[in-house]
């Protein structure tokens, strides 16, 4: 087995350089040290230059993804070298005037080297792409709104072929209603909604009914599905594609409105099991929570569950039924003045946990806000007032 952790990395190197860097060129440069795994680094300085740039160790494969085991014996297999670090992914003061990163794809389909293969199907980079290219004021409240922002692109744009095919083929007043709230719905995926809930278990089990079939026909146990945004494209450019059919009839012939109906059929059946018959009671937040775990996992350290707004394809992303993963930083910075600037994380100062700055800005982040960051240029430059203690660390 080969994977570029493995590989030699000067990676504090990287982060030594970044905290003095004095211009892009520097910040630059100081990525040379960065190893794995391969990240995507913002930048912005106080002269107005504003840049991204994806350092990492890529290697060059002959032919072949590396998605699945190959013959290790042959050599057949070997790494024939490394992407060169001038030809990483970057951009310096694009003429769109922002830069962007939501784990998407971040090199062209015509790059010339293969970066991989599992990115995240794109859904909250578009909703980032679309709220600024929309705004050009650029506010400190207009960017904690889109940091917070939870419409689900996905949602919205499945919507119509939803309503479409589930339309008359209720069987009862709660899949009416739940039909009606989705119907209804600005595709905000908020915690004290209905909505939310019935898209979120239709979505996933559309996906699930429409290449479940085939993974069983094939004994497949454990791979993923793909992604959403591949049903997305075939209902769009293929909505006759073969996978829509479930082979487990082979004497009929599925089409999508099939496959979504049957979905939605059992949506409303779990969530009626779940929450009750009464669709207006139903909320996303008593089935969608965050959890915050202590990262030893020790019992009675971690924070949490709280009931939870996002999803997975949300801009404020809280994966999963219950999100143990998210926004671990949430910054607001203004170059121009830096003691402007904001930040909250979800937990506190202190990693003791009896301290009181344990889990202080908890409340913040569940709610939204931030706190105050101090900015200062040196030790002496720290307002008195906002010291509370000191820690001195002494050599033995």
């Amino acid at each position: 087995m080969r994977w570029t952790g493995q590989e030699p990395s000067r990676i504090l190197r990287t982060f030594y350089g970044f905290d003095r860097a004095r211009d892009w060129d520097e910040f630059r440069e100081a990525s040379r040290y960065y190893g794995c795994p391969a990240q995507n680094f913002v930048y912005a300085d106080v002269d107005g230059h504003i840049g991204m740039r994806s350092p990492g160790q890529y290697p060059i494969r002959a032919n072949f993804t590396g998605r699945l085991p190959l013959d290790g014996a042959s050599g057949d297999a070997e790494w024939s070298g490394w992407v060169p670090f001038e030809e990483y992914p970057e951009s310096i003061d694009p003429v769109e005037g922002f830069v962007l990163s939501a784990n998407q794809q971040v090199a062209p389909d015509h790059y010339p080297y293969y970066m991989g293969w599992s990115w995240d199907p794109g859904y909250r980079a578009r909703r980032i792409l679309e709220m600024l290219e929309n705004d050009t004021s650029v506010t400190f409240e207009e960017f904690r709104a889109m940091q917070l922002d939870t419409l689900d692109v996905m949602a919205r744009e499945f919507g119509p072929f939803v309503e479409q095919a589930v339309a008359g083929s209720c069987a009862d007043a709660t899949c009416e209603d739940a039909l009606a709230v989705l119907s209804a719905w600005d595709f905000r995926m908020e915690a004290d909604l209905a909505a939310p809930a019935v898209w979120w278990w239709f979505a996933n089990h559309f996906r699930e009914e429409i290449y479940g079939d085939e993974w069983i026909a094939a004994d497949i146990v454990g791979r993923m599905l793909p992604m959403p945004n591949v049903v997305e494209h075939m209902l769009k450019a293929n909505a006759t594609s073969h996978w829509f059919d479930d082979v487990r009839t082979p004497t009929v012939a599925e089409t999508w409105e099939d496959i979504a109906a049957r979905a939605f059929d059992y949506t409303v059946d779990h969530l009626r099991m779940e929450m009750g018959d009464d669709v207006a009671a139903w909320r996303w937040g008593d089935i969608h929570t965050r959890e915050l775990p202590h990262l030893l996992q020790l019992g009675g350290l971690g924070r949490g569950p709280y009931p939870s707004e996002g999803d997975t394809l949300t801009v404020n992303v809280a994966p999963g039924d219950v999100a143990s993963a998210g926004p671990s930083w949430r910054l607001l910075a203004d170059l121009s003045d830096l003691d402007r600037s904001v930040g909250v994380y979800p937990g506190g100062q202190s990693g003791n946990p009896v301290s009181r700055h344990y889990d202080d800005l908890l409340r913040l982040y569940l709610a939204g806000e931030y706190h105050d960051l101090l900015v200062p240029g040196s030790a002496a430059e720290m307002p008195a007032a906002s010291v509370e203690s000191t820690l001195i660390l002494r050599r033995p």
